[in-house]
């Protein structure tokens, strides 16, 4: 699909209210509006955590705004994960409204009201697997992506919170089953080369591709 230059956004807004980040988001960028994230609402919809549902072991603590992966949880919590992801139960990896409010802001506008303007596309975004993997840490501090079998699980998981977003928004509102860009967020890539940051280019581009190619998959199965 050619946009031809059509704007859009990050996604990210500094409001707190639903409804009037997704007037601003139409208002704006109204041909390809993306769902608005608000970490300023909760930090349930902090970049990081916004996308760590069901991971296995992971414990947010609100109120301490804090994030981390549990590794006794984890290794029980991993047979059930990989249950779910072979068995393709994409709605195990949903987000909720607690953790992503404008997303199911903008699907039920998408569900009950008609547009009164064209929409060329719905821009989605995910927390790359890179950055999600460099960004929680275990309770001891260690990034998760430095973990062989956790870092497999982020990929499996960062595949399927985004299958999961084409999937709601091509079951809900056939106005956009097949016009759907999503975006994989990857922050952390700017310190690629540093001394804080010790991982390889191999490792980077295995793990982009593997999401990118389980995205495209599943968005295929689920369109066709």
């Amino acid at each position: 699909m050619n946009f031809n230059g059509t704007a859009t956004t990050i996604g990210s807004l500094p409001n707190v209210n639903p409804q009037v980040a997704l007037q601003l988001i139409l208002k704006y960028t109204p041909e390809i509006p993306a769902w608005p994230q608000l970490p300023k609402r909760t930090f349930k919809e902090n970049m990081y955590v916004q996308y760590s549902e069901n991971f296995p072991g992971i414990v947010v603590d609100e109120n301490a705004e804090k994030i981390f992966v549990n590794i006794e949880i984890a290794l029980k919590d991993l047979e059930k994960f990989y249950e779910h992801f072979l068995a393709n139960n994409i709605d195990y990896f949903r987000i909720s409204n607690e953790y992503a409010a404008g997303f199911h802001f903008l699907l039920n506008y998408l569900i009950t009201q008609s547009p009164n303007h064209p929409i060329t596309a719905i821009k989605c975004q995910t927390t790359g697997p890179v950055t999600f993997g460099l960004a929680v840490k275990t309770e001891t501090g260690q990034s998760i992506f430095y973990d062989t079998q956790l870092r497999d699980a982020v990929i499996k998981h960062i595949t399927m919170k985004s299958v999961w977003q084409i999937k709601e928004l091509t079951v809900n509102s056939k106005q956009v089953a097949d016009s759907i860009v999503l975006f994989l967020d990857e922050p952390y890539l700017a310190a690629y080369g540093s001394a804080f940051t010790a991982i390889s280019r191999e490792e980077i581009i295995n793990s982009l591709q593997e999401v990118i190619s389980g995205i495209k998959t599943s968005f295929h199965q689920i369109t066709k």
